[in-house]
């Protein structure tokens, strides 16, 4: 036997509020290693992943459980809402402690959404999240699995070349570009000889935004006085208008934003984290009306394309890094018991780059 610990769902939060660790409480569970099912493998989780999208499993207060009504290729659902006492969470990365299955041995390296635990025992030929990873790319820097080489990077990827076709000598403007995704969009724009122009919130976000290279330019949404103030930024950056915009935020900046579209001018919708918390807000993936030739892609018509191929986006983001044209940002917390805290603290903003849990 062996001593695991888990995360939990044990209450709702309230409408226009994001969860915090109140509504979570930490369990432990004995795990039989010897009783594993053919088939079978238990995992001991190295990094949990924390991502936007986990604000939906956990409703709002006076909310009932319900099953997805939307699946990202079979991927995973992505508006389930989970039964209070549900083990929470989403991906994690982690080696094989034991096995009972043919392809997978002890000391694999391996990722799937097994949840916020620390040892994690499912069967992975049933898991359609499950990734077997080459040791080899990843190095001492697994977490990155979760990250810039895991699904994040292959979204980043794939909403740059493929929704957006950024070209050299585009403006591409891209909000949250602190965040899990932003980061990675900044340095795959530059790659392809393109402007980016990151929104993010506060003054050492903007600093390090330009510091790290991340972005040829940071706008400061905070110090706005209102959102409309952002045009002005915007036309001093680009005078003509703007070629792409990346939105992970949604809301009034987003709408302005938009407003200095090119006409051809080509917005995908990766998410809209400033709507999360709002329950009277229309449906994150709703397209706006666009103008002449503006086309508009969401993450959800781009999911059939960047999840299943995640390994060609991870080895061409591997070939970025190896150039120095990419770098790895990640905001670190330590111990599973902490991870509703930093849960809560990455809707704070408080991480810059892809917020993790060192188990």
């Amino acid at each position: 036997m062996v001593l695991s610990k888990e995360i939990q769902i044990i209450s709702r939060p309230k409408p226009n509020t994001n969860p915090q660790p109140h509504n979570f409480r930490v369990v432990e569970r004995d795990i039989d290693l010897d009783a594993l099912s053919e088939g079978e493998i238990a995992v001991k989780t190295e990094y949990l992943s924390l991502d936007p999208w986990l604000r939906f499993p956990a409703g709002f207060e006076g909310d009932q459980p319900r099953a997805s009504t939307r699946f990202a290729n079979n991927f995973k659902n992505s508006d389930a809402i989970l039964e209070l006492g549900s083990t929470y969470g989403g991906r994690g990365v982690g080696y094989v402690i034991k096995s009972k299955n043919l392809n997978i041995k002890q000391g694999d390296l391996v990722a799937a959404d097994w949840e916020w635990r620390e040892i994690a025992v499912f069967n992975p030929d049933k898991e359609v999240t499950f990734e077997k990873l080459d040791k080899a790319i990843f190095g001492d820097k697994i977490s990155s699995a979760l990250g810039v080489l895991g699904v994040s990077g292959s979204h980043a990827y794939y909403g740059v070349t493929e929704a957006l076709k950024v070209k050299p000598g585009d403006v591409v403007v891209i909000s949250s570009a602190a965040g899990s995704i932003g980061v990675i969009v900044g340095y795959l724009v530059q790659a392809l000889g393109a402007t980016a122009v990151g929104i993010a919130g506060g003054p050492e976000k903007c600093a390090q935004l330009i510091k790290s290279k991340t972005t040829n330019y940071a706008i400061d949404y905070k110090a706005l006085k209102n959102p409309a103030d952002i045009l002005e930024k915007l036309k001093e950056i680009a005078p003509h208008g703007v070629d792409k915009y990346f939105d992970n935020v949604g809301g009034p900046i987003s709408d302005h934003v938009l407003s200095v579209l090119k006409p051809n001018g080509k917005y995908y919708i990766c998410g809209r984290i400033s709507q999360y918390i709002d329950p009277s807000k229309p449906d994150i993936y709703w397209k706006p009306e666009m103008k002449g030739d503006q086309t508009v892609v969401t993450g959800m018509d781009l999911a059939p394309i960047y999840l299943p191929n995640i390994p060609t986006a991870r080895d061409e983001l591997h070939k970025l890094i190896l150039a120095n044209k990419l770098s790895i940002h990640e905001y670190v917390a330590q111990g599973i018991e902490n991870t509703p805290q930093a849960f809560a603290d990455m809707f704070a903003g408080k991480n810059f780059g892809k917020a993790i849990v060192r188990v």
